[in-house]
């Protein structure tokens, strides 16, 4: 959870009116972060090889308060793959120092798409707003 992919979805959830959260491994306490949750909260974790501790941690514990759970991972058989009902896998290429996630970044732009698609109304509500928002703020530029 700890990879920009994680922010890129909360962010992509949130301007489609999702309420998200990033669970970061450094600092996070997931027992803390889920105590409110239940079946009707979802999980996405990010976790590709070499797999963060935490983050497989986090899944578990989200899976113990009855919380769905989504991986995405680069492996069938990742410890976060195994612990979720659903895996969406990436696939990665790794040289000794550097992994693309480009393909993750791929996956998390799909599943907001698919969140976008399954309530319209409200996800252009919120996208409206938004834009609202910025050209009151003057977020971008413009000549």
């Amino acid at each position: 959870m700890s990879f920009p992919s994680a922010h890129l979805l909360r962010s992509g959830l949130s301007m489609i009116g999702i309420d998200a959260l990033v669970v970061d491994g450094a600092g996070s306490d997931s027992a803390l972060d889920f105590h409110n949750c239940d079946a009707r909260d979802v999980v996405v974790s990010v976790a590709l090889r070499r797999y963060n501790a935490a983050t497989v941690r986090a899944v578990e514990l989200a899976a113990a308060v009855g919380m769905k759970c989504i991986a995405i991972t680069d492996d069938t058989l990742s410890p976060t793959a195994t612990r979720s009902e659903i895996a969406l896998v990436a696939a990665t290429t790794r040289t000794e120092f550097f992994q693309s996630t480009t393909s993750v970044t791929a996956l998390v732009s799909a599943l907001v798409t698919a969140c976008s698609v399954a309530r319209p109304e409200r996800s252009k509500t919120k996208l409206a707003a938004l834009e609202s928002h910025w050209t009151q703020a003057q977020t971008f530029f413009q000549d």
